[in-house]
């Protein structure tokens, strides 16, 4: 696994300041790239008009590690500044914590990025590529517009398969950059609406898969069945459609309905305001439970 000296220095001043062992935090840090069938299994929604971009999104773990992650280390917004390097920008992402990388954020540019870690597929490198949470923290440093986004995702092969999600709010378009260690495609859509979950969608990828992805499947027909026709929509309407679970809460391999038993996280970003609603429940699925408190980033940060 490859790790830029940077990010591990940052664990070693985390390790520093909690007193937790470097090994410790560094296990917990890419843990996901190795244990493969712990992984995140996630869903989320992009929404474009002309004044405006969503994102929903719903974060899986498997249930058992969900109401554990709840009891020990509740989510975190934070904000990276990097005015120590001109080349880097200020990103905001929904972190978990004592980890430098990014599962899900945006940046000062109007990118967003949210990864998708895919199950049951075949993956084979005799290098040392690139951990997967730094291929997303790169893409919010680094990135201007979706085009240099994935441009990062074809230079930096990852360990693990993902279906990395881009947004841009000034573009107005989003798109579904698939990478696997050998491979990579794309899937783009004309509709105001994009949604992403932990399957390959294109006939090139598919053909990795060595397992059952059916709840996936599933899960992304009822995703695009709610988007369907929805011209407007309002952050309210998002923080519905993220609570849906007509197709149960059973979990098994990976969730068959966007809330399930395993919802870690679950928020909703504006990105054209650059706000934040997210689910304070302390129970799962968070999407059910507690209230959805917004945090408006710009005002945070001006202080």
């Amino acid at each position: 696994m490859k790790i830029p000296k940077e990010y591990l220095d940052e664990i070693k001043g985390y390790s520093d300041g909690s007193g937790i062992q470097y090994e410790h935090l560094f296990f917990a840090n890419f843990y996901f790239d190795v244990l493969k069938e712990y992984g995140f299994h996630c869903s989320t929604i992009a929404h474009h008009t002309k004044i405006k971009t969503l994102i929903g999104r719903n974060t899986d773990l498997m249930p058992l590690l969900t109401k554990f992650a709840l009891k020990h280390g509740r989510p975190l917004i934070i904000t990276v500044n990097n005015n120590s390097n001109k080349n880097k920008q200020e990103f905001t992402h929904v972190a978990i914590p004592l980890c430098v990388g990014v599962i899900n954020g945006f940046n000062e540019k109007g990118i967003s990025a949210h990864s998708h870690q895919i199950l049951f597929v075949r993956e084979k490198s005799n290098k040392k590529l690139l951990a997967t949470p730094i291929l997303m923290r790169k893409i919010l440093e680094e990135s201007k517009t979706i085009k240099q986004a994935e441009n990062i995702i074809q230079k930096n092969p990852t360990c693990r398969s993902l279906n990395v999600l881009i947004n841009s709010e000034k573009e107005k378009k989003s798109k579904i950059v698939s990478t696997n260690p050998t491979k990579m495609d794309v899937v783009s859509t004309k509709e105001k609406f994009i949604c992403c979950t932990t399957h390959f969608q294109t006939e090139k990828m598919k053909k990795l898969h060595n397992g059952p992805i059916y709840h996936s499947e599933l899960r992304l027909k009822s995703m695009n069945k709610l988007m369907r026709n929805k011209k407007k929509l309002t952050t309210k309407q998002m923080i519905r459609i993220l609570k849906d679970h007509e197709n149960g809460l059973d979990y098994g391999d990976s969730s068959k309905s966007l809330t399930n038993d395993g919802t870690y996280q679950s928020f909703v970003i504006d990105l054209t305001e650059k706000k934040i609603f997210i689910s304070n429940a302390n129970k799962k699925p968070v999407s059910l439970y507690g209230e959805f408190v917004e945090i408006d980033i710009k005002k945070l940060n001006k202080n």
